[in-house]
Protein backbone atom coordinates (compact mmCIF):
# COMPACT_ATOMS: atom_id res chain seq x y z
CA UNK A 1 0.00 0.00 0.00
CA UNK A 2 1.17 3.35 -1.06
CA UNK A 3 2.28 6.07 1.79
CA UNK A 4 0.97 10.24 1.26
CA UNK A 5 1.88 13.18 2.17
CA UNK A 6 -0.50 15.84 2.08
CA UNK A 7 0.86 18.89 1.35
CA UNK A 8 -1.23 21.84 2.08
CA UNK A 9 -0.58 25.06 -1.00
CA UNK A 10 -2.30 28.29 -0.54
CA UNK A 11 -4.45 28.67 -3.88
CA UNK A 12 -3.04 32.36 -4.26
CA UNK A 13 0.19 30.68 -5.40
CA UNK A 14 -1.26 29.09 -8.12
CA UNK A 15 -3.81 29.84 -10.72
CA UNK A 16 -4.66 26.61 -11.76
CA UNK A 17 -8.07 25.59 -12.81
CA UNK A 18 -8.66 23.14 -9.87
CA UNK A 19 -9.24 20.21 -11.40
CA UNK A 20 -6.19 20.65 -13.63
CA UNK A 21 -4.02 21.58 -10.53
CA UNK A 22 -2.88 18.28 -8.75
CA UNK A 23 -2.21 16.51 -11.86
CA UNK A 24 -0.15 19.80 -12.59
CA UNK A 25 1.62 20.64 -9.48
CA UNK A 26 2.15 16.10 -8.94
CA UNK A 27 4.33 16.62 -12.32
CA UNK A 28 6.03 19.31 -11.84
CA UNK A 29 7.04 17.97 -8.67
CA UNK A 30 8.18 14.44 -10.32
CA UNK A 31 9.86 16.09 -12.63
CA UNK A 32 12.13 17.88 -9.97
CA UNK A 33 12.62 14.88 -8.18
CA UNK A 34 14.02 12.97 -11.03
CA UNK A 35 16.20 16.01 -11.89
CA UNK A 36 17.88 15.88 -8.65
CA UNK A 37 18.37 12.64 -8.70
CA UNK A 38 15.78 11.57 -5.66
CA UNK A 39 13.82 9.09 -7.67
CA UNK A 40 14.48 7.17 -10.99
CA UNK A 41 13.49 7.30 -14.29
CA UNK A 42 10.96 4.23 -14.00
CA UNK A 43 9.33 5.72 -10.51
CA UNK A 44 8.78 8.65 -11.92
CA UNK A 45 6.93 7.40 -15.06
CA UNK A 46 4.86 5.81 -13.08
CA UNK A 47 4.32 8.25 -10.29
CA UNK A 48 2.92 10.40 -13.64
CA UNK A 49 1.00 7.44 -15.19
CA UNK A 50 3.33 7.81 -17.82
CA UNK A 51 5.15 5.10 -19.99
CA UNK A 52 8.85 5.50 -19.55
CA UNK A 53 8.71 6.84 -23.50
CA UNK A 54 6.32 9.09 -22.86
CA UNK A 55 8.39 10.42 -19.38
CA UNK A 56 11.54 10.64 -21.97
CA UNK A 57 9.57 12.84 -24.20
CA UNK A 58 8.02 15.38 -21.60
CA UNK A 59 11.73 15.73 -20.12
CA UNK A 60 13.01 16.52 -23.43
CA UNK A 61 10.42 18.90 -23.95
CA UNK A 62 10.98 20.80 -20.98
CA UNK A 63 14.99 20.63 -22.12
CA UNK A 64 15.93 18.20 -19.05
CA UNK A 65 18.95 15.97 -19.64
CA UNK A 66 18.50 11.97 -18.64
CA UNK A 67 20.77 10.86 -16.16
CA UNK A 68 20.54 7.08 -16.51
CA UNK A 69 22.97 5.07 -14.32
CA UNK A 70 23.35 1.54 -12.72
CA UNK A 71 21.31 1.97 -9.43
CA UNK A 72 18.47 3.73 -11.94
CA UNK A 73 18.63 0.52 -13.97
CA UNK A 74 17.63 -1.77 -10.90
CA UNK A 75 15.25 0.61 -9.91
CA UNK A 76 13.41 0.70 -13.46
CA UNK A 77 13.31 -2.84 -13.53
CA UNK A 78 11.64 -3.25 -10.28
CA UNK A 79 8.67 -0.64 -11.61
CA UNK A 80 8.92 -2.76 -14.67
CA UNK A 81 8.18 -6.17 -12.66
CA UNK A 82 5.83 -4.27 -10.66
CA UNK A 83 3.62 -3.26 -13.94
CA UNK A 84 3.82 -7.00 -15.62
CA UNK A 85 3.62 -9.12 -12.48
Amino acid sequence: MSEYIILKIPKIFINLPRKDAERIIMRELVIRLYQKGMISLGKAAELINLSIAEFIELLADEGIPITYDDESLMEDLEVVDKRFV
